[in-house]
């Protein structure tokens, strides 16, 4: 519903104007133009992002603008609203901080999107793959190059995201988050002897830890 802090104008007969929710939807309907014309049930999902989740009516417009640059204006309400509540959940409350968050979050976007090239493959990447990349890249302290450099380990199996997050797992219990490259060039030739040796004693199906 749309109601808060409403502004009403009457003329005679005429309907009540809510004069703010009429500025925002002419600010989202002036960043989509004549190439895509959103619905009222959709223009009335993106305001309760204003009301609902009290975010200010610019960061939404701002918001929705760096989506359109980011996806294209085919991007889903749904795929904006996840970020929407990103924002409100971080207590965003200006288009600065806005700035800051999504700026981060753009990070993850071309970082998990650059993983999904280095597979070999050419979608973009799915939301629970950012999420897993958003947790190296955020939360653990990986760099970009350091996640780009493990992904030359799943050449060993089908290289999927949850591979990825294993090696990248068994190198920051071994708090070796930065200097990845080296770090795995390091246990390869720590483990070239043993291979060396269990190749002459013929051992098969030995894995070596």
């Amino acid at each position: 519903m749309c109601g808060g802090n409403v502004k009403l104008t009457m003329t005679g007969g005429a309907v009540p104007v809510d004069q703010e929710y009429e500025a925002f939807a002419s600010a989202v309907y002036g960043l989509f133009g004549n190439d895509r014309r959103l619905h009222g049930a959709e223009m009335s999902r993106c305001y309760e992002w204003v009301e609902e989740m009290g975010l200010p009516a610019e960061v939404v417009v701002y918001l929705i603008r760096e989506m359109i640059a980011q996806h294209g204006k085919t991007v889903a309400i749904k795929t904006i609203e996840k970020r929407a509540a990103m924002l409100a959940e971080e207590e965003v409350h200006s288009v600065e901080d806005a700035e800051v968050v999504l700026t981060r979050d753009k990070a993850v976007w071309d970082g998990s999107r650059a993983v999904i090239r280095r597979f070999g493959k050419l979608r973009n990447p799915s939301e629970d793959e950012q999420a897993m990349y958003r947790t190296w890249h955020v939360d653990w302290g990986f760099s970009q190059e350091d996640i780009l450099a493990a992904c030359a380990e799943t050449v060993k199996g089908e290289p999927t995201f949850a591979y990825l997050g294993g090696i990248l797992s068994r190198l920051r219990a071994q708090q070796k988050t930065t200097g990845v490259e080296k770090a795995l060039q390091q246990e390869k030739d720590a483990a070239a002897p043993l291979k060396a040796l269990l190749k002459v004693m013929k051992l098969q199906n030995v894995t070596i830890n």
